[in-house]
């Protein structure tokens, strides 16, 4: 059996990898398409395509330092062109404070790491070394794309452990048998209830009556006051027409 030409078979798997990382690269469009139609990129994180967008220049850069790598210098290309589109469709309906983070994701990666990696290993004069030191960074960080999306992991962590912990509660409980307070029907109710209300009742009445009784010893007091008060007018007024009568100069004559 022949074996196989190398050349041909990494030509092959060349191909095949450049379709899948297309792919890979078109899988977002759904969700931007979802941001796009609710005008709000609110529950979505933009670290992934942070990421990705410098994942793919740094293949790119790798691809412009080896020889040949047409296939490699076409998908990053458009990896880096089509990560830029979703990072400006994000920044357009995301909130302020997403905006803000993902922008300084932008400079920290984009422009300080990723020319700092550039500066760097452009300077090592063996282009082996350069080509390999390149390479391994790639890889560290290829590995960080698909780690990425996990961030959105983050804030159910603390949800994920109290609903843990309410199962494991319900498991360890649900056999406990509760203990079930007696009912009774409205004649069958024990004496001491119905003691207790006639008490109520018998309260409830001499209250009622003491209040209507104070209520007329009230009144009559009043009307008593108000007839006193009134004799005692007639009287002053009675009083005071004999002063008259007796001053008057036709009573003396």
């Amino acid at each position: 059996m022949v074996a196989p030409d190398p050349h041909t078979l990494a030509s092959v798997f060349g191909m095949l990898g450049t379709l899948v990382s297309f792919l890979v690269l078109l899988a977002p469009l759904p969700t931007f398409y979802r941001i796009y139609k609710r005008k709000s990129a609110d529950g979505f994180q933009s670290l992934p395509y942070s990421v990705a967008l410098f994942s793919a220049m740094l293949m790119f850069y790798y691809a412009y330092i080896k020889e040949n790598a047409y296939l490699l210098l076409g998908i990053n290309s458009f990896g880096s062109i089509i990560e830029t589109i979703y990072l400006i469709v994000y920044m357009i309906y995301a909130p302020s404070n997403s905006r803000i983070f993902t922008a300084k994701l932008l400079v920290l990666f984009n422009f300080l790491a990723y020319g700092v990696i550039v500066g760097v290993t452009y300077q090592i004069p063996n282009p082996l070394l350069r080509l390999k030191v390149v390479g391994w960074i790639n890889v560290i960080f290829s590995v960080c794309v698909f780690a990425a999306p996990l961030s959105i992991l983050a804030p159910n962590i603390l949800g994920f452990t109290f609903g843990m912990a309410q199962m494991i509660l319900f498991l360890v409980y649900k056999n406990t048998k509760r203990p079930i307070l007696p009912e009774f029907k409205l004649n069958e109710m024990p004496n001491r209830v119905a003691a207790a209300d006639d008490e109520i009742i018998v309260a409830c009445e001499s209250t009622t009556q003491t209040g209507l009784k104070t209520g007329e010893g009230e009144n009559k007091t009043s009307c008593e006051a108000d007839d006193d008060h009134e004799n005692q007018s007639q009287t002053t007024e009675t009083s005071a027409i004999t002063h008259d009568i007796e001053t008057s100069p036709e009573s003396i004559v």
